[in-house]
C-alpha cells in the first residue's frame, strides 16, 4: 500500500469529503415527518417491517429469513449510499448529527433496532425526541434524518462486510436455538386442527346410537394419533395420546357395563374428559379443550 494513503478512503474521496462543506442541522427536523413516513411505506412494498414478522405466524425459519433480509437492505443501502429507495424518492438522507455522511458504524447502530424502532416504542421515541426527530437508532447512532443533496458517500468501512456476517450468523443462531420449540408450537397447532375437524364432523351428524358415538370417538382418536410428531415433541405426543385414550376407556367401560336398568354411568366419561381438557386448555389447545374460538 502507497504511503500515506487511508485504509478506508481514496485520496480523491477524501480530498472530497474534506472539501465539502457540512451542512448544518435544521432546527426542526418535524417538518420531513411526512416525507420520512412515505419513504418508510416505499421501503416495506420491497422489505416489509422486522417489527411485523414475528407476529404474522410465518414460522421460525421463514420469520428469521425476512428480519434478516430486512435489516440488511438497511444497512447495506444506508451505510453505501446514505440512503434506501424510499429515501432516495423523497430526497432525504441518513446523515452524522453534524451534518457529514453517516458511516457504517453509525448506520449499524440505527439497524440493529429497526425490530422495535419499526413498532410503538419506537414511535414513542421518535415524538419524545422533539423536533430533533430521532428514533432510539438514531439515538444510539448520533444520526438524524434530513435532505443533503450534493453531499459525497461515506467511506468504506470493514463493517460493510462484517456486519452482514454477523446478521446472517445471528439469525441462523436464533434458528437454531428455538428449533425445538418451533417443532412442538407447529405439532400443537396439527394436534388441534385435527381436533377442530372432529368437533366440525360431530356437529355435522349425530351417532344414532351408543355403539356409533363409540366408533366415531375410536376414529377421532386415530386422528390425534396420526399427528406426526417431531423428536422433540415426541413426549408431549405421548401425554396427549393417554389422555385421550383414557377417555375412549372410560366409554368403553360405562357402555360394556351398564346398569341393571340398562342405563350408562357417564360420570367417570365426564371426569376423563374434564383432566384431559384441563391439560389441553393449558396447552393451548383450544379446539380439543372444547373452548370457543378466540
Amino acid at each position: 500500500m502507497a504511503r500515506g494513503m487511508s485504509t478506508t478512503v481514496d485520496a480523491p474521496q477524501a480530498e472530497r469529503l474534506a472539501a465539502a462543506p457540512a451542512p448544518a442541522e435544521p432546527q426542526d427536523l418535524s417538518k420531513y415527518d411526512s416525507r420520512r413516513a412515505i419513504a418508510r411505506a416505499i421501503d416495506g412494498v420491497f422489505v416489509g417491517a422486522p417489527f411485523l414478522v414475528p407476529v404474522l405466524g410465518l414460522g421460525l425459519k421463514l420469520s428469521a429469513l425476512l428480519v434478516a433480509v430486512c435489516l440488511l437492505y438497511f444497512f447495506v443501502a444506508e451505510a453505501v449510499w446514505g440512503q434506501t429507495i424510499g429515501k432516495r424518492i423523497l430526497g432525504l438522507r441518513v446523515l452524522r448529527r453534524d451534518g457529514r455522511p453517516a458511516g457504517a458504524t453509525s448506520v449499524a447502530a440505527r439497524t440493529v433496532t429497526r425490530i422495535v424502532d419499526d413498532g410503538p416504542i419506537g414511535l414513542a421515541v421518535f415524538l419524545a425526541s422533539g423536533k430533533r426527530r430521532a428514533r432510539l437508532g438514531d439515538l444510539l447512532g448520533d444520526t438524524i434524518v434530513a435532505p443533503a443533496p450534493g453531499l459525497p458517500r461515506a467511506g468504506f468501512s470493514p463493517l460493510l462486510l462484517v456486519y452482514p456476517a454477523v446478521l446472517v450468523a445471528a439469525a441462523a443462531a436464533v434458528v437454531l436455538a428455538f428449533s425445538g420449540v418451533e417443532e412442538r408450537h407447529d405439532y400443537l397447532r396439527a394436534v388441534d386442527q385435527a381436533c377442530a375437524q372432529s368437533a366440525k364432523q360431530a356437529a355435522a351428524s349425530h351417532p344414532k346410537d351408543v355403539d356409533a358415538l363409540v366408533a366415531r370417538k375410536l376414529a377421532d382418536h386415530r386422528a390425534l394419533a396420526a399427528v406426526k410428531a417431531p423428536d422433540g415433541a415426541r413426549k408431549l405426543r405421548a401425554e396427549i395420546v393417554a389422555l385421550d385414550a383414557r377417555v375412549d376407556r372410560a366409554l368403553g367401560a360405562a357402555v360394556a357395563h351398564p346398569s341393571k336398568a340398562g342405563q350408562i354411568d357417564v360420570g367417570p366419561v365426564g371426569a376423563a374428559r374434564q383432566t384431559a381438557a384441563k391439560r389441553y386448555a393449558k396447552l393451548g389447545l383450544r379446539n380439543c379443550a372444547g373452548l370457543p374460538a378466540v
